[in-house]
């Protein structure tokens, strides 16, 4: 990827191309939300609102701008039920035998509502026209300066949260808000076109984090829900949940120094 720091004119080629990949994803889900298409509308929608937080503050003052942000936070708000629900559902899938038909049938219903929700903020986000980003809006300098300062704030907060929960396995909300800051960092440093050993660090915490939070997702959901031989289910998950974390414990302790030190934490 370009070093938009060299080159503040990448930055803008890179902020059109995605606001206009995100502009066709929305008129796919239109038509059909599947699970893959909601994945993309959410990774999609959140690299472009990194980005869109560096903008100059007139550029992101002006009501074209304030108006697509809200569709993009909208977007993302209303697609969350239906990842959860998808998520769920193939998590759950392996133990399809020992579940209760109408579990899965709850969990569809609860899909097929949420989608419904999200499917008009796919509209409103086909509708939405994101601000324009001329060459006089974008100096190389200044947004050196404003990505550097969002790489060392975000860098910081990982290194907080991940002390957290290094200490304490059973600490759910804060290791959900360590993968989110992860994927911040993530995509923000992805602009960079540097650290590329720090980047897939992050990347395969990313992942890992995701896991186990895909598993605490589903424990939540699960374990009201189940007894007798069907409480295995719950042994089996919260098995696989410990040996995310330890397997992801023991390797961002050996990884973090380098990782964080290099985009500045």
């Amino acid at each position: 990827m370009p070093d938009i720091l060299a080159d503040p004119g990448s930055f803008r080629e890179l902020y059109r191309a995605r606001a206009r990949g995100l502009a066709r994803l929305s008129e796919q889900a239109s038509a059909s939300l599947t699970p893959e298409v909601v994945h993309d509308l959410r990774v999609t929608s959140r690299r472009l609102q990194a980005m869109h937080k560096l903008l100059p503050k007139a550029t992101r003052a002006s009501r074209e701008s304030k108006a697509f942000e809200a569709a993009v936070k909208d977007l993302l708000k209303n697609t969350s039920r239906v990842r959860d629900a998808d998520t769920l559902l193939k998590t759950l899938e392996t133990f399809r035998d020992h579940i209760p038909p109408s579990l899965f049938d709850s969990l569809r219903s609860e899909r097929d509502g949420a989608a419904e929700e999200a499917r008009l903020s796919v509209r409103r986000m086909t509708d939405a026209r994101p601000p324009r980003v001329g060459a006089s809006a974008v100096d190389g300098g200044r947004l050196s300066k404003r990505l550097g300062r969002r790489l060392s704030r975000r860098a910081h907060t990982v290194q907080r949260l991940l002390a957290v929960v290094l200490d304490d396995e059973s600490d759910v909300a804060r290791l959900h808000e360590l993968r989110k800051e992860v994927k911040k960092l993530r995509y923000l440093l992805e602009l960079t076109g540097k650290a590329p050993e720090a980047l897939s660090t992050l990347t395969r915490w990313q992942d890992s984090l995701g896991a186990i939070r895909d598993l605490d997702v589903a424990l939540e959901f699960v374990a009201p829900k189940v007894a007798g031989p069907a409480g295995g289910i719950v042994r089996e998950l919260s098995m696989k949940r410990r040996s995310g974390y330890a397997s992801f414990s023991k390797a961002s302790r050996r990884e973090a120094a380098g990782a964080l030190h290099s985009v500045g934490a």
